[in-house]
This record gives C-alpha cells, sequence and structure tokens, in this order.
C-alpha cells in the first residue's frame, strides 16, 4: 500500500465521518423583510404615541405644580399619586 492510498483512504474515512451532521438552512435575510419592516414600524408608531400621551400628561401636570417623578416608582400603585417631593 502505497503512501497516497494510507492518505486517500484517511480522507475517505474523514468525509464518510462528516455525513449526517446537517446543521441547518442559514437563514435568508431578505425572505419576510417587508413584514418585519412593517411590524417595527407599526412598534414605532405605537411608541410615539405612548410618549407623547406620557409627555402631555406629565405637561398638564406640570403647569399645575407638580413635579415629574424622578422615577416611576414614585407614582405609587395606579399612579394616582402624582404629588412629589420638589
Amino acid at each position: 500500500m502505497s503512501i497516497f492510498e494510507i492518505a486517500w483512504t484517511l480522507a475517505k474515512d474523514e468525509k464518510a465521518e462528516e455525513k449526517g451532521k446537517f446543521q441547518g438552512y442559514s437563514k435568508n435575510t431578505v425572505s419576510g423583510r417587508s413584514e418585519r419592516a412593517s411590524k417595527a414600524r407599526a412598534w414605532n408608531q405605537s411608541r410615539k404615541v405612548k410618549r407623547g400621551r406620557t409627555r402631555k400628561r406629565y405637561a398638564r401636570n406640570k403647569t399645575r405644580g407638580n413635579v415629574r417623578p424622578k422615577m416611576r416608582r414614585q407614582l405609587g400603585a395606579g399612579g394616582s399619586r402624582m404629588e412629589t417631593k420638589r
């Protein structure tokens, strides 16, 4: 048996070991892009609305003499207690 034949059998054995180890397809970044983009737009829009509403609420309270809480927890349960230390 020549050196080439020995090397060839070793290489063939390695190839045989590789078989059956399917790792799955790589994800196509193009497929479903429009859906993901539209979901992102909708999400951003909802955040924009929520941000605007929060801003309006605190602005209204500020004109009445309240100060915006430093932390969300300072509002208390239900957010009814709006006064904080100034």
